[in-house]
């Protein structure tokens, strides 16, 4: 239970994922969170990375949509209590949540995805992502007026 221990093993989790090792990604991972979990603590910002990392590889390795779903949950839980909603590592976070979102079956995320548009409207002008996110929750990327940065909750105020 030392923080050069919980470094290895999530050193050694990034290697596993790299050569699609999902199994032994997914055990080092959860070794170097029991670990983060004791020495620092559920909501610092590094063991809130590995618990994304984990989702991460529920979600490429396992396709395991739901328990990714609910784990990058708690990350992004965390990372906004922790962080705010404007860090990086919060968007970081809602980014990978949304990508999750596009790859499940749209009647099963689209309400999902909708509702983190709106949180993070950010994901709307993404240069490699926007446009999916645009057609999936049919909301427009505005340039943010008089703090609304969509378009749907504009006009809605403005009419």
């Amino acid at each position: 239970e030392h923080v050069e221990t919980l470094s290895v093993y999530n050193q050694l989790g990034g290697l596993y994922w790299m050569m699609e090792e999902w199994e032994s990604a997914h055990d080092c991972l959860l070794r170097a969170n029991s670990i983060q979990e004791k020495v620092l603590g559920k909501t610092h910002p590094t063991t809130l990375n590995t618990v994304m990392n984990i989702a991460n590889v529920q979600h490429a390795g396992f396709k395991n949509f739901y328990k990714a779903d609910e784990i990058f949950m708690q990350a992004l839980d965390g990372y906004v209590k922790t962080l705010g909603m404007d860090h990086e590592d919060t968007k970081r976070c809602a980014k990978n949540l949304g990508i999750l979102y596009l790859h499940v079956k749209p009647h099963l995320s689209d309400a999902r995805m909708l509702a983190l548009c709106k949180d993070y409207p950010f994901l709307l002008s993404h240069p490699r992502l926007g446009p999916q996110f645009v057609k999936r929750t049919g909301l427009r990327p505005v340039f943010p007026v008089a703090g609304y940065a969509y378009r749907e909750k504009w006009d809605k105020h403005h009419i």
